[in-house]
């Protein structure tokens, strides 16, 4: 449908713009109904074999310069074209002295050359603006599709855990087990109402990752010291959901299931508009070599940082023998 629309704007400019040449020839003597149409077809012409061929073949392989020659060439052979034919009204329409006449002629080739080379650079340039909106459109789509499978990996990762450990309590018939189940489901909640949102607000996110700590936390007996410190003056800004949760899983998951274990979080603005999310954990050392190894849910949030915040965030990463520490900076406006 689109097309057909291009196509029927398309011709309804060249209507009018024959109609415009027949009506009001300024730069020569009207030629007739039929040498007029002759001409505008000529434009026509030219300017669809610049975007039918010359743009494919020539400027998007690069060969600019060629481009730019062939363009210019064509404008000129068909200004030569009309003003030959314009030549014999004109000496028939205007009775000037010799000299007059031919600096007239003149005029003429260059003005036609000029018309024509405008009409050229118009259509040129609505080429230029049709291909970096679909372009801009294209790339907006992949967008949309690639963060929207990246956050689509967060929920059943971060389940899997979580379920794994509801399973294990249910073999050993755990009583804390409806509770784990009931927090569980406010988790859920959360995943299904806004994590599918592009933005949410940081008093929404906090208040999950203070529900996720809760419910890591009873899944190891409270043994793993945890610490959560959130900077009271942060402001209700807008933030991508979801984004320090990959850094929480691999904390629970890599650190030591004993009273030895720790987790310490912190998270502040360092800018009015810079927002700082600490993590530190001790690490199981029997994981080490697992530890060491690139985390799907690592590289997850990296994917995402640079489709979300590219150029606005900064992602650090210490990891030692005995302890992980990462830390994410992220300018959310």
């Amino acid at each position: 449908m689109k097309k057909y629309l291009e196509i029927f704007l398309h011709s309804l400019f060249w209507v009018f713009t024959g109609y415009f040449f027949l009506k009001y020839s300024f730069i020569r003597p009207t030629l007739g109904v039929h040498l007029e149409i002759f001409s505008t077809i000529l434009i026509a012409l030219v300017i669809y074999l610049n975007y039918f061929i010359f743009y494919p073949y020539l400027f998007k392989r690069n060969h600019r310069i060629l481009y730019i020659i062939v363009s210019l060439l064509s404008v000129g052979i068909i200004t030569i074209i009309e003003s030959s034919i314009a030549v014999p009204v004109i000496n028939k329409s205007l009775f000037l002295p010799e000299k007059l006449m031919n600096d007239y002629i003149r005029s003429v080739y260059f003005l036609t050359f000029l018309r024509d080379l405008g009409f050229v650079i118009f259509f040129i340039i609505l080429k230029f603006y049709t291909v970096a909106v679909k372009v801009n459109q294209l790339e907006k789509e992949k967008f949309t599709i690639e963060n929207t499978y990246l956050r689509s990996r967060i929920a059943p990762h971060f389940l899997y855990n979580v379920l794994n450990s509801i399973y294990a309590d249910s073999i050993t018939k755990n009583e804390k087990l409806p509770d784990y189940i009931f927090q569980l489901s406010k988790l859920l909640h959360y995943y299904v109402d806004e994590s599918h949102r592009d933005k949410v607000s940081i008093v929404e996110e906090l208040d999950f990752y203070r529900r996720y700590l809760e419910l890591e936390n009873k899944r190891f007996d409270y043994k793993v010291q945890v610490s959560l410190n959130i900077d009271p003056n942060i402001p209700n800004l807008s933030i991508a959901p979801l984004l320090f949760e990959p850094i929480l899983n691999n904390a629970f998951k890599y650190v030591q299931k004993d009273e030895s274990g720790k987790i310490d979080i912190s998270i502040s603005m360092i800018h009015h508009n810079e927002i700082q999310f600490s993590c530190i954990n001790t690490k199981w050392l029997e994981l080490k070599n697992e530890i060491d190894s690139t985390s799907k849910g690592l590289s997850n949030l990296k994917s995402r940082l640079e489709l979300l915040y590219p150029g606005k965030h900064e992602l650090l990463i210490n990891n030692t023998d005995t302890n992980f520490n990462a830390t994410l900076k992220v300018k959310l406006t």
